[in-house]
């Protein structure tokens, strides 16, 4: 996690992001130079579940909270500060006269898909290997994205084109993510060693009384806030 938050200018956002920094460097040991990564497959043929279950009166930072690792109503708390987010007003005004699956497009290729490429790139580089991302071809995108959505829902289109390569059975699997074991790996001796090294209770922008509400009720088991301690920590880890 650590080693992973060195090699960033910018938070180790998701857990995935260290899942891949483990995976980069097995290939590096086998002489490795190019990797190619399946991003953008979900953002251009609507793979992901938001797309079926968000709401069709659904306000920005909702939409936003579908395709975010955390909460904005889980986080905006934690923080000291009556600032408002700039980006989400002038975000706003770009997605004017967009319906919600519209908007949806936009958001997960214009921010959730940027991200995720930017930070691959830095990993991949950090370790000398290039990664390829062919689902990312600007022609590709130009040629896919007019295309409405009924048409593409749950990689319709995609699972057509690849019927005469692929077994029948990959179609019929439940979808599954690059899943990373961070409750097994951040235990609760392992958390507290971080967060005495951060000592949050001096840190001037935080609401220390909500944040250790959170703690207590994730160290209970009454809910699970792994999601939030993540950020939490990677966010100042990142900062020293």
């Amino acid at each position: 996690f650590h080693d992973c938050t060195k090699k960033l200018d910018h938070p180790c956002f998701h857990p995935g992001l260290v899942g891949l920094d483990m995976v980069i460097k097995s290939i590096k040991i086998k002489n490795l130079k190019v990797m190619y990564v399946g991003d953008g497959a979900d953002e251009i043929f609507i793979g992901y579940d938001w797309f079926t279950s968000t709401s069709s009166d659904a306000n920005l930072k909702q939409l936003l909270d579908g395709v975010s690792y955390n909460s904005f109503k889980l986080i905006e708390p934690a923080f000291k500060t009556n600032v408002k987010n700039v980006n989400i007003k002038n975000l706003n005004k770009t997605l004017i006269g967009l319906n919600v699956e519209e908007k949806l497009r936009y958001i997960n290729q214009k921010i959730y898909l940027s991200k995720w490429l930017y930070s691959r790139d830095i990993i991949g580089m950090r370790h000398s290997i290039e990664i390829r991302v062919p689902y990312c071809n600007t022609k590709f995108l130009e040629l896919v994205n007019p295309t409405k959505s009924k048409f593409l829902k749950d990689k319709i289109l995609l699972k057509t084109i690849t019927k005469k390569y692929l077994k029948k059975s990959n179609f019929n699997r439940k979808k599954l993510g690059f899943t990373i074991p961070i409750r097994s790996w951040l235990t609760k001796k392992i958390l507290n060693k971080f967060l005495e090294k951060i000592d949050l209770k001096n840190i001037r922008y935080y609401n220390y009384s909500y944040i250790n509400k959170i703690l207590n009720e994730h160290y209970s088991g009454k809910k699970n806030h792994i999601r939030f301690i993540w950020t939490l920590i990677s966010f100042e880890l990142w900062k020293k």
